[in-house]
């Protein structure tokens, strides 16, 4: 059964845009997108395509994360992007739009500052009744969204601390908003998120409360301020091994390196965290992208991209 609801859960996630442009007036619940100008174009041309499923991916399942497909940005701890699991055919579509305006920072700031239809939900996980959470973005906010999938009304949400520094970082060509990097989480398999927030910190959250009110619990946060060298060096991202550690990296900047670093929370607690730096990047390179983690023999090998 979990596994038919995140299934159906994620086909209607995979036809939700990633821009959720402001441009509609606030609504609690989803609305069909309404047309603008008349068009002769049908409402519906083709038909339902046929299947033609895939051989599997060959991804391996952590059993502490949620299923693959539904338990990070990239899908899985390979970041692989592949999901053994079925697409929609286009029977019956419909296609519905919400603003998660519940979700929004309010007042939302001076438009010549951020415009306000600049939300992005980058990630989209499934909890195991199928609910959705959704991480979105703007130049200043960073806001954890419970949201129900077929209606994408909003059912409860966690607002992230921004890192500090410029609204807007630069890595090679390309600007992007500092609290991006949050995306890069983790959901596992007892419905509890593992996100950066603030730039320098762990948090812990649960999807808790009755199927009637669902609700987004802090667990904790681990703050690792004092153990990130360089007061704008900030977290790259965040996964879990097959022993239940956290693996991280930083981004390095002028004033701290780019590290890879694991913390055991078997060994240590919110209050006292504590995390083992195992590499150190030239200071001349960065880390702005996630990491994958496998397991062979026992042993945990992470690979990132610098």
């Amino acid at each position: 059964m979990i596994g038919t609801l995140r299934t159906r859960s994620m086909s209607l996630a995979l036809m939700m845009a990633v821009f959720l442009m402001l441009v509609a007036p606030a609504a609690a619940w989803a609305e069909e997108i309404p047309w603008g100008d008349p068009t002769n174009l049908p409402d519906y041309e083709g038909v339902p395509a046929k299947a033609h499923p895939t051989a599997n991916s060959g991804v391996p399942q952590n059993p502490l994360l949620a299923p693959n497909g539904f338990n990070s940005c990239h899908l899985d701890p390979w970041m692989s992007d592949t999901a053994d699991i079925a697409g929609p055919l286009g029977e019956s579509p419909a296609v519905l739009s919400s603003t998660f305006a519940e979700a929004r920072v309010d007042p939302l700031p001076d438009p010549n500052d951020a415009p306000s239809w600049l939300f992005q939900c980058v990630t989209f996980m499934f909890d195991s009744h199928g609910r959705m959470l959704a991480l979105c973005f703007a130049p200043h906010e960073a806001t954890v969204v419970l949201a129900d999938p077929d209606t994408l009304e909003v059912l409860d949400h966690y607002d992230l601390g921004l890192p500090i520094g410029d609204t807007f970082a630069y890595t090679a060509r390309q600007p992007f908003m500092r609290s991006l990097l949050s995306s890069y989480s983790f959901f596992d398999a007892r419905d509890r998120l593992f996100v950066s927030s603030g730039g320098n910190q762990i948090v812990a959250l649960e999807v808790a409360g009755t199927d009637d009110h669902p609700m987004l619990e802090h667990l904790g946060t681990y703050d690792l301020a004092a153990l990130i060298p360089g007061e704008d060096n900030r977290l790259a991202g965040v996964m879990t091994d097959w022993q239940g550690r956290i693996w991280t990296t930083t981004v390095g900047t002028e004033l701290g390196p780019a590290m890879v670093g694991v913390l055991n929370p078997a060994k240590c607690s919110y209050v006292h965290p504590v995390v083992n730096w195992y590499d150190e990047i030239p200071r001349d390179e960065v880390i702005r992208n996630t990491f994958a983690v496998t397991t062979a023999g026992g042993h945990t090998a992470a690979a990132y991209v610098a």
